[in-house]
């Protein structure tokens, strides 16, 4: 009778922010978490290439910025490619269009992620490495260098730029110094970026990488291979790189502006005001959950199927009724303070906290009683006396409300845990449990009252409990200090 295995269960707990402040408009886009029952991805569409961190939630310190993370800090990196199709100047993504890129988001060397809670950041990736041997922003950069190129007339396919990015890591390094130095708003590190590729050292660097590569599946034509060699081009670009947009095309020259400039905002945003950040939490199906109770709602609380309609208070007991309106068990854990002498032959006047775990059948209506919240009395009173007239109805007394843990289960319940010689009482589906602590090891007096047919094993102890009027007793031993107990209804 083994405990069921976990049911992980992934929820978005915080999406991308989507209001950006006037400034930072150009970096509008449509990038987002799903979490479907099991699995996490990240969609959408981006403008620029972009890196997805993914920290426990207990390691990422607000703003989130890349560089602050080692490798071990850090459960999954993801890269994401521009969508070329974005309208990068307006920075919008055109209404209607389905989404371009998905990815899956998993650990490191795992399938699934932990239970716990996690914090998922995009960043423009300057000064950080990734699984790409690379960064997002050399990426961007060697798009940026492309372009520039291409002003002189130079089309270097997309597919072969990569050897570009290879050959040019003391650019890319230079740029990076640069902007890191600057410290700069977006449009000024737009400036400090172009500048940088525009610089005649730099220039003439990407240009001789190209004329490396022109051979080996680049794609130039001769033609084109000759203007590379051609020095007065390169002098003329590196000496005058921002005049070349005067030969332009109107609409060329905003694209190439604009998309430099809507990067330039983008790392502005992420210096200022950190990573793009969204949070996630997995959870595991099977296990107890702590919710509240709310005595001033009606209901006072609905978990899934699960309605706890009303508090009520007579008689000096504090109840509450609990309707199942599904085909699944439920189960509602937790402590009552109760008289010892309701578990032990001999009568003792003091009392002690008793864990408690009830079951809830389908379809079925029962009441669980609770320890009285403070406040409860004071407002019977209050009620009282409003129905007297002795107190305007306006009058609210407040009261606590009621914590509890609660689960649903998936098929027939089953339930394992230890119970330690000197625990407390607990009573787990109308079964009690008492230990004790005895010089050869751990006593355990069991009494049943249930309802339901239960099978319970432990050290290769086996016994059936069944409902029966006046109940049952038990006892089980062991000459270790605890035991390992699961039960399981049939």
């Amino acid at each position: 009778y083994a405990q069921p295995s976990s049911v992980l269960e992934y929820k978005v707990s915080e999406q991308f922010i989507k209001d950006l402040p006037i400034r930072y408009i150009p970096l509008a886009q449509k990038v987002s978490l799903e979490a479907l029952s099991n699995k996490l991805s990240i969609g959408g569409k981006s403008a620029f290439a972009q890196q997805v961190l993914i920290l426990p939630a207990d390691k990422a310190n607000f703003p989130v910025r890349s560089r602050d993370y080692k490798d071990s800090d850090i459960l999954g990196e993801y890269f994401i490619f521009p969508t070329e199709e974005t309208n990068i100047f307006e920075g919008f993504i055109p209404a209607g269009e389905s989404d371009i890129f998905g990815k899956r988001l998993q650990p490191k060397g795992s399938e699934n992620f932990s239970i716990g809670n996690y914090v998922v950041a995009m960043t423009g990736g300057l000064n950080r490495s990734s699984v790409s041997a690379t960064s997002a922003f050399r990426f961007n950069l060697m798009l940026f260098a492309r372009d520039i190129l291409g002003l002189a007339g130079f089309d270097i396919p997309l597919s072969n730029s990569t050897k570009i990015l290879a050959l040019n890591a003391p650019v890319w390094t230079d740029c990076e110094q640069r902007v890191l130095k600057s410290q700069a708003s977006g449009s000024k590190i737009a400036g400090v970026i172009y500048e940088c590729l525009t610089d005649s050292n730099n220039i003439q660097k990407l240009m001789d990488s190209a004329i490396v590569v022109a051979g080996s599946g680049l794609g130039l034509t001769s033609k084109e291979t000759e203007k590379l060699e051609d020095s007065k081009i390169i002098g003329l670009v590196g000496r005058f790189g921002s005049r070349i947009y005067s030969a332009l095309d109107v609409t060329d020259k905003i694209v190439q502006v604009g998309k430099l400039a809507a990067y330039g905002q983008y790392l502005a945003y992420e210096n200022i005001e950190g990573a793009y950040t969204a949070k996630f939490e997995v959870e595991d199906k099977t296990a107890l959950k702590q919710f509240e109770i709310d005595c001033d709602k009606t209901p006072a609380g609905l978990f899934l199927n699960l309605e706890f309609e009303a508090c009520n208070y007579a008689y000096a007991i504090f109840s509450v009724k609990a309707k199942n309106y599904s085909s699944d068990w439920y189960e509602v854990e937790r402590v009552i303070k109760e008289p010892d002498a309701k578990y032990l032959s001999i009568p003792i006047s003091s009392q002690r906290n008793v864990l408690t775990a009830t079951l809830i059948s389908p379809n079925s209506r029962i009441g669980l009683d609770f320890d009285t919240p403070k406040g409860t009395s004071r407002r019977w009173l209050s009620n009282f006396r409003k129905s007297q007239g002795y107190e305007k109805s306006d009058v609210y007394v407040p009261m606590e409300n009621v914590f509890v843990k609660v689960k649903r289960h998936l098929g027939l319940p089953s339930r394992q845990f230890k119970i330690n010689c000197n625990d407390p009482t607990r009573e787990v589906w109308n079964i009690m449990f008492v230990p004790q602590c005895r010089p050869n090891g751990i006593y355990i007096d069991v009494k049943s009252s249930t309802n339901n047919i239960i099978d319970l094993n432990s050290d290769g102890i086996a016994i059936q409990f069944q409902p029966r009027m006046g109940g049952s007793s038990y006892y089980l031993q062991s000459p270790r200090s605890s035991m390992d107990i699961t039960l399981s209804l049939r």
